[in-house]
């Protein structure tokens, strides 16, 4: 029994020996062995950033800017608003939901960690930031013992893991699910993975976490255009023109009217004869300029042997109608003997004057009597039996 303790405590003497020689994330690790918990950085909001007001990074740093190949180093900026993305430059980012002020450790085998020695220069952009401001950090040849690799919170802080403990459980592999809208954790030999950042960018301008995943949200492609249709796909807003659609400023087929932001001004019916030059007014309704009289109705040109005369399209001329049909019966358009002749004329006709036929007149529709002439034409018999007109007869 004395032999198995003093064989515990001997392996206990290099397990607290092997625990003495790391170190914690906190400092040099303390004679128990047990690395104190690590502090936890409070979640931070970014302030959301406005189109009006555009607000670019204004710092970003790495320090310390020059390490020996295998050693942790963190990434610091500072931005007015949004979430800010990091990459190696020339490459995609290896993370892209942090707040818009904050820090990112980075340890050897994490991704965007330097894959070789020298120079690498980092990128850090939010999305006001048109050129991304760089960072260089320079790698020198060496050999440090590699630490676990953290995952970064929602604060953009990484989380660093408890130093190795000596017993085969845990999860070799790490539990990162390279998901920004979760939060991994190891609970004995298995990870697990819960839904985080709800409400936050993870993909593009749209793409959100929700539930642990990261989904599109078509309400942050709102443009505030009533005429088009906003959609979000893979993180990226799409903004569909509709047509027709009142307020676009183009008057389209079926609107008129209706739509007076777009048709004030354009042509239209208002549904009357009796104007002309009918147009969209601001009020939305249809008018249009009355005609000096309305074309269609009845009118009469003083022409006695016509009928039914309308006034025309021009609303100043009557015309059309029907003529008067020739006699007999005779219809007397003018005085006494002037009549009809079927053709919408006024003729003069001497037979509807009294008197005889050889010696009346008809003159503008007035009767009239030939005048007494022996030294004309008789109006009967010849030699010393010549008849002459005398008051409309002849005798």
């Amino acid at each position: 029994m004395d032999t198995m303790k003093r064989s515990v405590w001997v392996r206990g003497v290099v397990l607290v020996a092997a625990v003495a020689a790391a170190a914690c994330s906190s400092g040099p690790c303390p004679p128990t062995g047990v690395c104190p918990p690590p502090t936890v950085t409070p979640t931070v909001t970014p302030t959301p950033c406005t189109a009006s007001a555009p607000q670019p990074m204004t710092s970003f740093t790495a320090e310390p800017a020059t390490i020996t190949d295998g050693d942790a180093f963190t990434l610091r900026w500072a931005a007015p608003c949004g979430f800010v993305s990091l990459a190696q430059k020339g490459k995609g980012p290896f993370t892209t939901l942090q707040p818009s002020t904050g820090s990112y450790a980075l340890q050897t085998g994490q991704a965007g960690y330097p894959t070789a020695t020298g120079n690498t220069v980092y990128e850090a952009r939010n999305a006001d930031t048109a050129t991304p401001l760089e960072a260089t950090l320079t790698v020198n040849p060496g050999l440090s013992t590699p630490g676990p690799t953290p995952k970064p919170t929602p604060s953009g802080t990484a989380t660093p893991t408890p130093a190795p403990t000596p017993t085969p459980s845990g999860c070799p592999g790490g539990c990162d699910d390279h998901n920004p809208c979760t939060t991994d954790t190891c609970v004995g030999t298995t990870c697990q993975h819960s839904a985080a950042n709800n409400g936050a960018v993870c993909s593009g301008t749209c793409g959100i976490c929700s539930g642990g995943s990261c989904v599109d949200d078509a309400s942050r492609c709102n443009d505030s255009n009533p005429c088009t249709n906003d959609s979000c796909s893979g993180g990226t807003c799409s903004n569909t023109a509709i047509r027709p659609c009142c307020g676009n400023g183009a008057c389209e087929s079926g609107e008129k009217c209706s739509c007076w932001q777009d048709c004030t001004g354009q042509t239209c019916n208002d549904g009357t004869a009796c104007t002309h030059d009918d147009r969209c007014l601001s009020n939305g309704t249809c008018a249009g300029t009355a005609y000096a009289h309305c074309p269609g109705t009845p009118c009469s040109n003083g022409n006695h042997c016509v009928t039914s005369e309308v006034w025309q399209a021009d609303g100043v001329t009557c015309g059309g109608g029907t003529n008067v049909p020739a006699g007999p019966p005779y219809t007397v358009c003018q005085g006494t003997c002037g009549v009809c002749n079927g053709y919408g004329s006024c003729i003069d006709m001497p037979s509807m004057c009294t008197g005889d036929i050889r010696c009346v007149t008809c003159v503008s529709g007035t009767c009239g009597c030939k005048p007494y002439d022996p030294s004309g034409p008789a109006c009967g018999g010849s030699g010393s039996g010549a008849q002459y007109c005398h008051n409309c007869s002849c005798y």
